[in-house]
């Protein structure tokens, strides 16, 4: 009987510390899920970034180019700008009303794709 008790705390302790170390296993394993979904969200938030700088930059030359050579064809350099800022105008009223479309539902598809995936990635079934 007095072996049987000797032999029970230490199998408490066993258990004690196999539960701690899965705890921590798993703690790390949230961590490091974390910081790949953290730094797959950065550097796709960097990218659209210079994507968007570069598009930008692009758009603003070519609209240069086209006002330059719309003045060219009517003649007055003046009227080619103004027609370039209505044109430009109704591109921004237009983006606007199709923001949704356009910027909310991509962003949140690819949050929640950059989040939901740690089920596929990190499961026990593996």
């Amino acid at each position: 009987m007095q072996e049987q008790e000797k032999e029970n705390p230490g199998r408490a302790e066993r258990i004690k510390q196999d539960v701690c170390d899965y705890v921590g296993l798993r703690m790390d394993n949230l961590r490091l899920g974390l910081i790949e979904h953290l730094s797959t969200l950065l550097s796709t938030v960097c990218s659209v970034a210079i994507a968007f700088i570069l598009a930008g930059l692009g758009i603003l030359f070519l609209a240069a180019a086209l006002t330059w050579m719309l003045g060219i064809l009517i003649g007055s350099i003046l009227s080619a700008v103004f027609i370039m800022s209505v044109l430009f105008f109704v591109l921004g009223i237009v983006f606007y009303a199709n923001r949704k479309k356009l910027v909310v539902n991509p962003a949140v598809r690819m949050l929640s794709k950059v989040i939901f995936d740690i089920d596929k990635k990190y499961s026990d079934h593996e």
